[in-house]
Parts: C-alpha cells; structure tokens; sequence
C-alpha cells in the first residue's frame, strides 16, 4: 500500500508535466480563456479527493491514471511538447499542507460550492449568450474564473513542492493557494446570486436585502487581510455566502 506522500507527489508529477506544455501552449489556443478547462477540472476534483476522502488503492490508482490520460492528451495536442525542463518530483513530505486545517477546510468549502454550481445554475434557465457572456461553461455548467482560480492555487501547491525554498517561505505559497481558493468560493455563489437576487428582489424582507448588503460591504472592508480575519460574529465570508445563497434558493423554492 502506497501512502498520500506518493499517491500526491504522482498526482504533482502528472499535473507539473501538463503545467510546462500548458505554460506557453495555452497561448496558441483558440479558447477564450487560454486554457484546457475540461483539463483542469480533472485536476481538481483528483486533487480535492486526495485530500479529502479515505480513498481505496484502487480508487486513487484509477483517479490518477485518468489524470495521467488527460494530461497527456493534452499534452500530445499542444502546440509545442518537445521541451520538458521540469524534473520529475522525488517523493516529498505534505504534511505541512495535509497539516493545515484551514486550508483543507477551504479545499471542502470549495467542493461543496462547486456542486451548488453545477447543481443549480441549469434551474435559472440563462440564455446561451448570456452564458457566454459570464464565461459559463454550458455544457459543464461551471463557471471558468473560478476553475481558474483553483488551477493558481494548484499551480501554487506545485511550486511550494517542486523548489527547495525552505518551510516559511512554503507557507507563503499556501497562504496565496488558500487566497485562490477563497476567491474560486466566493465566485461561484457570487455568480449564482447575480441571477438569483433580480428574480427574488421582490420577495425579499427588509432584513434579507440589508444583510445582503453587509456582506458585500464588508467583503470590500476585508480586502487585503488574511482569510482568517476576514470574519464577523465568528464567521468567514466563505459560509456567509453560503448561508445567503440558502436562503435566497429556499425563497426560490417557494
């Protein structure tokens, strides 16, 4: 039996060789947003699900040869595969990551936001070209910027793990992961809220609108502090979006 350290430096290895072709690949594609994003989804749920849940050998195995299978795809389409000047990672030490409550916390707040997504985006029944407009993938039903943030914390989580910086400076890294990670939650109900709110406003209680409006007042006072003092009454903004997106699904219901 394998342990995590191996099974995620695998996992690294397969996403840093997608990185160094996707790094000036993604240039010469016809994407939008210059990037493979049925790829980095992959990435993300097996990264996510490592960290995660108490997986089997088989489970992680079959998840990591699916990532294996995406990336070289990808990699044998690319504009340029010939050069490959990152190593392979030897088998590191994540417990300085798998050790970090918060930032595995935010790893589960951002699965669960992502399903919330998928989940409910197809009940507001927006027009092709309005999903084009907010760069919504239609036929994933996920919102590309906040795939994107993820891909830059993973691209983070890489680099703590690929140089030899020492453990302070590691933790820096984390902490700009976590920032992305942040975001990537926050984009995700922010965008389901952008539809649902003008469809609700009407039904709404006083009270509902004005904390509403705390929430976005305070998110702009928090800009620029550290996650863990972006709080109010003991909670962070991540699960007071959560919480507001409930209850405006729970006046939608009705």
């Amino acid at each position: 039996m394998r342990n995590i350290n191996e099974y995620l430096t695998h996992f690294l290895n397969i996403y840093l060789s997608y990185l160094e072709v996707e790094l000036y690949s993604s240039m010469f594609e016809d994407s939008i947003v210059g990037r493979n994003i049925d790829a980095l989804v992959v990435f993300q749920d097996t990264f996510c699900l490592l960290l995660t849940k108490n997986l089997k050998d088989n489970e992680i195995q079959e998840l990591l040869e699916n990532s294996q299978d995406v990336a070289n795809a990808y990699i044998n389409e690319a504009y340029d595969n010939q050069i490959k000047t990152l190593k392979p990672l030897n088998s590191k030490d994540f417990s300085i990551l798998l050790g970090d409550k918060e930032f595995i916390d935010l790893i589960k707040e951002y699965q669960v936001a992502y399903k919330d997504f998928l989940q409910y985006l197809p009940r507001l029944g927006l027009s092709n070209e309005v999903l084009k407009q907010f760069h919504i993938n239609k036929e994933g039903n996920i919102l590309v910027q906040s795939i994107l943030e993820f891909n830059n914390a993973l691209a983070h989580i890489s680099n703590t793990f690929y140089s030899n910086d020492e453990v302070k400076d590691k933790s820096g890294n984390i902490k700009k992961a976590k920032n992305h990670i942040y975001r990537a939650i926050l984009d995700n109900y922010k965008m389901l809220l952008r539809f649902m709110i003008p469809a609700i406003r009407e039904t709404m209680t006083e009270n509902l609108w004005q904390n509403y409006r705390k929430i976005r007042i305070d998110e702009f006072l928090f800009l620029g502090r550290n996650i863990t003092d972006k709080t109010k009454n003991n909670e962070t903004m991540t699960k007071r979006y959560k919480e507001f997106f409930n209850v405006c699904l729970s006046i939608q219901n009705h």
